[in-house]
Formats: structure tokens, C-alpha cells, sequence
């Protein structure tokens, strides 16, 4: 028996006190309770509501509350979209909520009970119940409050949940938000939005497309929003989040994340550790802008003042939240707020938890606040000792894709390595790519050792079958390892499958596969895998390549002194006789310097030399300039292999490094020498 029942047995069957029976149902809460609790749950208030009935008189006033307080768990309990299968329960419960003394009804026909009432009629039946939705919300437009927009839209987003809905449908449920978002006929003046319908408004559009209509909608909650000023705690700034995490990046959702943003300074939100997972898990969906930026560090300083404790799943969600925001300034201050959580919760982790964690990092780089944050779940993985499987171990390790070897991250991947003879058994070919391709900016270190031998031990227990996909990530991940025995061992593995298993590789995954081996040149399984990548190339006559993919095959192809065919070396021709990309700022900047104090060099940007993009080349000089920005940090072996190629085809090469904001003395530097 549920906790639920058991409450209502021993409070309501075996206590004799009114305020006993009062308190139960007032107390009680079906909402969270699945379909099978429903009918047992409704035959015990059925038959103690009887047996209440023969002992106390109906018409004390202890017992008007009780009635109005039940009719109300009942309207909660039919929420849950029972399955109906006794005709007398179901009219029983109609009934129920249908009636009731007069002084407990509203001035007008628009009451929870009326809505409920709707949609138990028609046992939730979505095909029925829209077209009497609209009807009913036509007919009592005037008197709809935020309160009952959110009961109807919460029902119906019950409704539609995981269903497949016809063009129709979808057509009637963008009537009923175009409906109620008419706020200078439908909603009531005398009253504003508050904190609670604000969350829920949002958090009920979960199970809805992303229409035009809901853009409307969205709209019409902003100006509401904006007109009311709601106070709203960390409880609805959460679940407001959360929906928000379901809609597409569209003007109106952009605009509501400020109207959010500006009753969020003015409420001063306490949250919780379950509000924390809730409204960052809401960013799941959202890029960095002026706008979420600003959401990001508000919310930050207010997670910080309430610092909660925290949970594994909390911390879980709260970084998976962060998967599209690039890294910036606000991210940064967020990593250190979760930090400090995590070193003073000292949560337990598990290992999904820890996975998505970790998911959620890969638009993030090496930074004292991502090393922090890497430390932190290290600790809390190690503390926990979780069970891993194949695709938690994918999922995490592929969040690490755009990190680099530090102490931190070499420890991280010491502290899995030791977990993962535990995993061969359910790592399968998809995780084996997700895996090795998170280590494509790690070079070869203990932890990464560590690391690739138990994945080559995986492969020697598990034999899986080696698709083109996999191919590509997994040798792509090698790119910045260099020979030794670990990476010959997983090498020697991988190649004997991918022989066994004779995968048709896609060009795309040609020229991962060649530009992940080349520090493997000249090792005996590379020059293996190498001859099966260049047999199935050379099936190709041609094919449709977008611009990225056919400079860098150009690339690879040059990098391992294998011929160009006359197929691709005249889509290279062409895309070099096309217009230029247009310069950036720092690149313009640097050629007005050089214009300007040595006007006798002629200097060309974004020249090309065997599909590689020089910022700027010197003509007459031989010499190529390259201006790094920060995401050169993390590319560093990648630029040297690039270099040395262009240095042997008689071209020198000069670096800047952008960062130590010296740029017109480190050209002059450069040119003084030429």
C-alpha cells in the first residue's frame, strides 16, 4: 500500500476527531501518484466518505470544508489521466466535483471544478475534448484569470503528452493559445500575474510545438510579466526554466528570458538545491546572448547568496543545462558558485550524473574555473564509487572534447580509466567513438595512457562490430597522442575490426580518420589502417563536399603525400577562383600596419597553401603570419603539424599570440627580419 493510501486509511477510516478528517484531506496530495494508485485511491474516499456521512452530521460547517477540500484532491487525482474501468467511481467522482453547497461555487460557470469537471467527461480523450476546450474558453473569456489559463493549458499539455497529433490537432491547439492570449479581452484587469501562474504558465508548455501561436502566447505572458512585476522565489524561477527549456530560439522566447531577467533582480530569489538543477537545466536549449548572459549572472549571484546544499542529480542537471553556452566571463563565475556547493555538500555521485556533469562542458575549455569544477566531480566520482556503463562513459568523455592535458583533467581520466574493466561488457561500437573522440585535444600523458590500453582491453573482450561513424571519432580523437605502447595496442585492436567488420567510410570520415593518425605516420597498424582508408577513397569518382570538408580532405590527403584526384583538386580550383572570406577585424587591423610602414610588401589574407588557410601571406617573402586567438590554446599540436607541412613546401611561418595584446610590435618584429 502507498503512502498515500495508508494516510487516508488511518486518517480518515480509523480517526474520529472532524479536524482529523479535515486535515487529511487537506493534507493529502494525489498529483504526483501514477495511473495504477487511481482507482484504489478513489474507492477508499468513496467508501470513507460514506461511512464519515453515517457519524457526523452534514451539516456542520467542519463538514462543508471537508466536501470543498476533497472535491478538490479529486480534481488533482483526475489530473493524472486515470483510465476509467467502473462506470460508478467515474460518475460517482463527476458528481462529486460537479455538486456542492452553493456558497462553496464562484459568481461565474469558469471554476476548477468546472475545468475538471470537462475533462474527466470526456476521459481525456484529446480528440473530444479540444473543440469543447475552445468552446468553453470562447464562452468564458471574460472571466478566465491567469489561475484557470494555467488549469486548462496543464491539462491539455497532460493530454498531448507523447502522442503523435494530427495537422488538425495541432492547428486547434494553436487556436486555444491564440485565444488565450488575447489579455485586452480575456483576462481579468483587476488582477496580475503573480510568481506561481508565472512558473506554471511556462512550465506547462513542455508537451507543446513551438508555433507562431506560441510565440503569441510567450507575448502574452511577457507583458504580463512586465505589467505585474511579480515576486517570484527560486521554486518558480526553476520550473519557469524549465519550460522555457522546450521552446526554440525565437525573438519572443529572447524577450521573455529579459522580462524573467528583470523580476529576477528585483525578487532576490532564494533557491534550493532542486531550484538550482531546474532553472540552469532550463539553459539546456540557449546560446550565449547579451540577454541569457545577464539572466546567467543574476541567477549566479543568487544561487550563490542562498548556497544550498546540493545532491548528485542537482549538480548533474545544472551543468547539462550548459551544453550549448559557449564559455565566457558569466560561466565562469557559475562554475565557481557550483564548485563551492559541491566542496561543501560533498555530494554523492552516481555515475549518469557524473556523465552528463561533464556533457555539459564540451563548448568549455581548461580555466581555473573549469579545472576547479573537473577537480570537484573528481573527488565526488572517486568518493562515490559509482557503477559505470558504456554510454555514461561515452556521454562524459565526449564533454571533454575541447579540454587539453592538465594535472586536472589527467587526473580525471586516471580516476575513470580504473573503473572502465567494468564497463567492456557494455561498451558497444557508438561509445567507443564518443569516448576516444572527447580526447582529441589531449596529448599522450599517464592518465591518457591509462586511459587508452583499458579501452583496448575493452575491444579485446567485447569484439564489437566498427561502424563508419566510429571510424572517424575514434581516430580523430588520436590526433594529439603521439606513438607508445598504449595507443599501439588500441591501434592493433581497432585496425584488426575495422578489417573484420569492412564498414563503407563516408568521405567525412576519410578525412577524420587521416587527419586523426597522422602522428602515427609511420607505425606499422597506422600504414594498415591507413591502406584500407585510402582503398575505399579511391571508390569515390566524386562527391558533394561543403567547403570545411573538402579543405581539409585537401589537407590530409597533402599531410600524407597521397596524390589529390583530379575530382577534388577541381572543386579546390574553383572554391580558390571564388570570392574571399571576408577578414576580421584584427586581421584588417594587421595588414593597415603593414600598408602603412612597409608598403613595398605585398601581403594577401586568407591565402592557401594545400588546403591551408593562411591569415596573412607576404608575397615575394614566403612567409605566412598567423594571428591566434584563444582558441588556439587548446590546438596546439594541431598548428605545429600544420606548420611543419608548410614549412617544408618552402613557406616560413610566424606566430602571434593575440592575447599578450602586442600586436603591431610582434609584427614589426617579424618583418624587421624578412
Amino acid at each position: 500500500m502507498s503512502y498515500i493510501q495508508r494516510k487516508l486509511v488511518s486518517e480518515l477510516a480509523q480517526q474520529r476527531q472532524l479536524d482529523s478528517y479535515y486535515l487529511a484531506a487537506k493534507n493529502a496530495d494525489f498529483e504526483y501518484y501514477d495511473e495504477a494508485d487511481y482507482l484504489t485511491i478513489l474507492n477508499i474516499i468513496h467508501n470513507q466518505l460514506e461511512r464519515i456521512e453515517l457519524v457526523i452530521n452534514p451539516s456542520k460547517e467542519t463538514f462543508k470544508r471537508l466536501r470543498g477540500n476533497i472535491r478538490i484532491r479529486l480534481i488533482k487525482l483526475g489530473q493524472i489521466k486515470p483510465d476509467f474501468q467502473h462506470s460508478k467511481l467515474k460518475q460517482w467522482a463527476i458528481d462529486f466535483i460537479s455538486t456542492g453547497e452553493e456558497s462553496e461555487k464562484t459568481n461565474h460557470p469558469c471554476q476548477d471544478g468546472e475545468i475538471s469537471h470537462l475533462f474527466i467527461k470526456y476521459d481525456w480523450n484529446i480528440n473530444i475534448l479540444l473543440p469543447k476546450v475552445i468552446t468553453f474558453v470562447k464562452e468564458n473569456l471574460k472571466h478566465l484569470s491567469y489561475y484557470y489559463i494555467n488549469e486548462i493549458t496543464r491539462r491539455l499539455a497532460s493530454c498531448i503528452r507523447d502522442q503523435s497529433l494530427s495537422k488538425e490537432q495541432k492547428k486547434q491547439l494553436d487556436e486555444y493559445l491564440i485565444l488565450v492570449s488575447q489579455s485586452d479581452k480575456g483576462i481579468k484587469k483587476e488582477r496580475d500575474i503573480d510568481g506561481a501562474n508565472t512558473g506554471y504558465a511556462l512550465f506547462n508548455l513542455r508537451s507543446f510545438d513551438h508555433t507562431i501561436a506560441m510565440d503569441q502566447y510567450l507575448n502574452f505572458i511577457r507583458e504580463a510579466v512586465l505589467k505585474s512585476k511579480p515576486k517570484m522565489d527560486g521554486k518558480f524561477v526553476g520550473i519557469s526554466m524549465y519550460g522555457i527549456r522546450y521552446l526554440k530560439d525565437t525573438p519572443a522566447r529572447e524577450k521573455l528570458l529579459g522580462a524573467l531577467n528583470t523580476v529576477i533582480e528585483k525578487s532576490n530569489p532564494g533557491f534550493d538545491g532542486l531550484s538550482v538543477s531546474n532553472v540552469l537545466l532550463g539553459f539546456r536549449n540557449i546560446e550565449r546572448t547579451s540577454v541569457s548572459e545577464k539572466l546567467l549572472r543574476n541567477l549566479t549571484k543568487a544561487i550563490a547568496r542562498s548556497y544550498p546544499d546540493v545532491k548528485g542529480y542537482h549538480i548533474g542537471n545544472a551543468l547539462y543545462g550548459l551544453q550549448k553556452f559557449n564559455q565566457c566571463e558569466a560561466t565562469e563565475e557559475l562554475l565557481n558558485v557550483l564548485a563551492d556547493l559541491i566542496e561543501k555538500s560533498k555530494p554523492e555521485i552516481d555515475s549518469k550524473n557524473f556523465a552528463i556533469a561533464l556533457f555539459g562542458l564540451q563548448n568549455h575549455s581548461n580555466s581555473p574555473a573549469t579545472e576547479r569544477i573537473l577537480k570537484s566531480l573528481t573527488s565526488a566520482f572517486k568518493a562515490s564509487k559509482p557503477s559505470l556503463n558504456g554510454r555514461n562513459l561515452a556521454s562524459g568523455l565526449y564533454g571533454l572534447n575541447k579540454f587539453y592535458t592538465s594535472k586536472v583533467t589527467d587526473d580525471l581520466l586516471t580516476a575513470v580509466a580504473k573503473r572502465i574493466p567494468e564497463v567492456c561488457p557494455t561498451l558497444n561500437n557508438k561509445d567507443i567513438g564518443m569516448t576516444l573522440f572527447g580526447l582529441q585535444n589531449f596529448s599522450t600523458s599517464n592518465g591518457a595512457e591509462l586511459f587508452i590500453d583499458s579501452i583496448g582491453d575493452c575491444l579485446n573482450y567485447s569484439k564489437p562490430e566498427i561502424s563508419d561513424a566510429t571510424v572517424g571519432s575514434a581516430l580523430m580523437g588520436l590526433q594529439n597522442m603521439t606513438p607508445s605502447p598504449a595507443c599501439e595496442k588500441f591501434l592493433h585492436k581497432f585496425t584488426d575490426l575495422v578489417y573484420a567488420s569492412k564498414p563503407k567510410l563516408s568521405i567525412h570520415t576519410i578525412t577524420s580518420a587521416l587527419h586523426g593518425l597522422i602522428n602515427f605516420k609511420n607505425t606499422r597498424y597506422s600504414q594498415k589502417m591507413l591502406s584500407f582508408i585510402i582503398d575505399e577513397f579511391k571508390t569515390y569518382k566524386d562527391a558533394k563536399l561543403n567547403q570545411l570538408d573538402m579543405l581539409t580532405l585537401v589537407q590530409a590527403l597533402n599531410l600524407w603525400g597521397v596524390p589529390v584526384p583530379e575530382w577534388l583538386m577541381s572543386k579546390y580550383q574553383k572554391f580558390l577562383s571564388g570570392p574571399k572570406e571576408i577578414p576580421n577585424k584584427t586581421e584588417l587591423n594587421a595588414l593597415d600596419y603593414i600598408n602603412r610602414n612597409y608598403p613595398f610588401i605585398k601581403v594577401e589574407i586568407n591565402y592557401y597553401i594545400s588546403g591551408f588557410e593562411c591569415d596573412l601571406y607576404l608575397h615575394g617573402y614566403a612567409a605566412n603570419i598567423e594571428l591566434d586567438g584563444f582558441h588556439h590554446q587548446n590546438q596546439k599540436k594541431r598548428d605545429a603539424k600544420r606548420d611543419r607541412y608548410i614549412e617544408s613546401v618552402g613557406c616560413r611561418v610566424f606566430r602571434i599570440d593575440l592575447m599578450s595584446n602586442n600586436l603591431e610590435r610582434k609584427l614589426q618584429e617579424i618583418l624587421e627580419k624578412l
